[in-house]
């Protein structure tokens, strides 16, 4: 082999490990795709998220778009569990740092105005805690996160805020699914 050659595979090597370890893209994870190509992928275990993302669907997540910005309010992201960091949760941001957050009659409001949620059209909000929220303030640093399923997800209602810095990416495609139609970007 020659030397010239070494040497390039070599500087590749490090190149490679050093973006790695330098994780320019800040992400939470150690998965080598999200930190070196920007990209990973992931399964969806539970109905949290239904009908945006159904149980069994196959999800991109981008992770180069916060490297530069927070996450904004309806995004969906990806991050790690708080309450315990070896576990991914999926969820759309309900509110960023600075804006109050309430539930009222099963209706989400963001600094006093109605958001529109139209994921919700079709579900039957029964739990007590799906229709009603005292308005909150999200503090420096943190997120209000909600699954889309409202009366069956596990979500910052019941555990808190997400700090910033546990969110892995936005999730924008769901490549494989059960009903081929819902495969495409997610909004």
């Amino acid at each position: 082999m020659k030397h010239w050659l070494i040497i390039l595979v070599v500087s590749i090597v490090l190149g490679i490990f050093g973006l790695y370890v330098l994780n320019p893209y800040g992400t939470a994870t150690w998965d080598p795709r999200a930190r070196i190509v920007g990209y990973t992928t992931y399964h969806i275990p539970s109905t949290s998220m239904s009908p945006t993302l159904m149980k069994g669907d196959y999800i991109m997540v981008q992770t180069t778009v916060y490297a530069f910005k927070p996450p904004a309010t309806g995004d969906i992201i990806v991050f790690r569990f708080p309450r315990n960091k070896e576990v991914s949760f999926v969820k759309r941001v309900a509110g960023v740092a600075g804006e109050k957050v309430a539930i009222q009659d099963g209706k989400l409001f963001v600094n006093g105005k109605l958001i529109q949620e139209p994921y919700l059209a079709n579900q039957p909000l029964v739990e007590p805690f799906s229709r009603t929220m005292e308005e909150i303030t999200v503090p420096p640093g943190q997120l209000f996160v909600l699954g889309d399923n409202r009366d069956h997800a596990n979500d910052s209602r019941f555990w808190g805020f997400l700090p910033v810095e546990e969110t892995v990416g936005k999730v924008v495609y769901i490549w494989a699914a059960d009903d081929r139609k819902r495969i495409g970007s997610v909004h």
